[in-house]
């Protein structure tokens, strides 16, 4: 047979690929810029692709996979909801293994899912992570899920296209261990952005978890990096790291395969205290990289406030971060230049209200004392002309009493003092 150009329309052999339909007229055979549904076409990743929930909305899905189970998959899922969370996005979770459901117990959740007319209704965590799991479905969460693989790759593909997720800015899919029937489906049904690989320092580990990225490969799914879980004990007493699984295999693996290492994290009792408490939303502890990262590449005014927050987000993960500047207000003082004299005086007051009327209180930040102070004021003391600015702040705590004190004068039927104060989370 001469050389075949695709045309069976203009062909007499009985060739195993002719068509049993003609060719559509101005068929160019790229299956992927074509609507048409011949018996020719080729299926590409884009027809398994599965439609979310028409109600949904949902920015980015970053599934989390291993190689094999036991290696802290569902903790990386959660702590990774949980940072982003705390970063001022809208994330959730859907918990793709439906054989062994592991992210509600470590969010406390116990509540059933709901539905509506319209599909079902994920369940909101404290700290408001979206989450969908099997075990909000069963009577009893310890009653096993003893389904056939194509009825639990259903019920993912259910999570997906029957549960209303909105406005979710950062999904993310815990799927089960291994290459099977539910990871496959997940891949070819949900249009994964990115892929988290976890293990651990295991050499045994270490190669299967190569099987994992290798099938993302195969389906052509981006690997963002490589979290190693348990990766070190380190002493209480002396601070030495100790490796209970044996030496680290993670750099070598991500070498070989030109990834990223994410994470090394630690064996760390106070995490399993909070996942066994179901108070993962409370952990604490320097696994925030990303955010000390980008709360780096913010201008802080002024420079201080840097550190302070840092340390909120490293060691305080119970606080939330005031929307305000510093947390409180100016307090609107000069200083002379020369000899430190405090200088405050009823033309320097306006001239900071005025300057606060036009501009709000975060101006006190962003001027000199020379661009503040009307034009000629001169220290009292020395007669200097060149000033500094305080730096304190009248804090929330004095600012919430004052506050507290002219709710109850203001309001008769109150009783002074009050039963009880409280505001936020840790003052009352």
């Amino acid at each position: 047979m001469s050389e075949c150009t695709h045309d069976c329309s203009t062909c007499s052999a009985n060739c195993a690929g002719a068509a049993q339909e003609p060719v559509p007229e101005g068929c160019t055979h790229d299956c992927s810029t074509c609507t048409q549904n011949c018996s020719s076409r080729e299926a590409s990743a884009a027809d398994f692709r599965k439609k979310p929930h028409a109600m949904s909305s949902i920015k980015k899905v970053i599934g989390v996979v291993s190689g094999k189970g036991g290696v802290g998959k569902s903790l990386v899922t959660s702590m990774l909801a949980v940072e982003l969370n705390r970063l001022g996005y809208h994330t959730a979770i859907l918990d793709a293994d439906i054989t062994g459901p592991s992210i509600p117990k470590a969010f406390g959740l116990t509540q059933k899912a709901q539905g509506t007319e319209f599909g079902l209704l994920p369940v909101s965590s404290k700290f408001g992570i979206d989450i969908m799991s099997v075990n909000l479905l069963l009577p009893d969460e310890s009653d096993p899920v003893v389904w056939r693989g194509p009825i639990i790759a259903g019920e993912v593909e259910q999570f997906w296209t029957e549960v209303i997720w909105k406005d979710v800015d950062f999904m993310f899919v815990d799927m089960p261990p291994g290459t099977g029937d539910v990871p496959l489906t997940v891949f070819q049904s949900i249009p994964i952005d990115g892929l988290i690989v976890v293990t651990s320092p295991q050499q045994l580990v270490s190669m299967i978890v190569t099987k994992a990225i290798k099938m993302a490969q195969l389906m052509d799914v981006p690997i963002l990096g490589l979290v190693e879980n348990m990766s070190f004990l380190q002493c209480p007493d002396c601070g030495k790291r100790l490796s209970v699984f044996g030496e680290s295999q993670i750099d070598e693996v991500a070498e070989k395969f030109g990834l990223k290492v994410l994470a090394k994290l630690p064996i760390d009792p106070a995490l399993a205290r909070n996942v066994d408490d179901g108070q993962i939303e409370l952990y604490e502890g320097e696994y925030l990289g990303d955010a000390v990262k980008a709360i780096e590449q913010v201008k802080w005014i002024p420079a201080w406030g840097e550190g302070r927050i840092k340390n909120m987000v490293m060691d305080r993960s119970d606080w939330c971060i005031s929307r305000q500047r510093t947390w409180g207000v100016p307090i609107p003082i000069f200083y002379c230049a020369e000899c430190g004299e405090p200088h405050i005086d009823e033309a320097s007051i306006r001239a900071v209200s005025d300057l606060f009327r036009r501009e709000g209180s975060d101006a006190w930040w962003l001027h000199e004392a020379d661009e503040i102070l009307p034009e000629g004021t001169a220290c009292k003391k020395c007669g200097c002309q060149r000033f500094t600015k305080e730096k304190d702040i009248m804090d929330v705590w004095f600012d919430s009493g004052t506050s507290h004190a002219a709710v109850l004068k203001e309001r008769p039927e109150l009783k002074w003092p009050c039963d009880l104060y409280l505001e936020g989370a840790d003052q009352y």
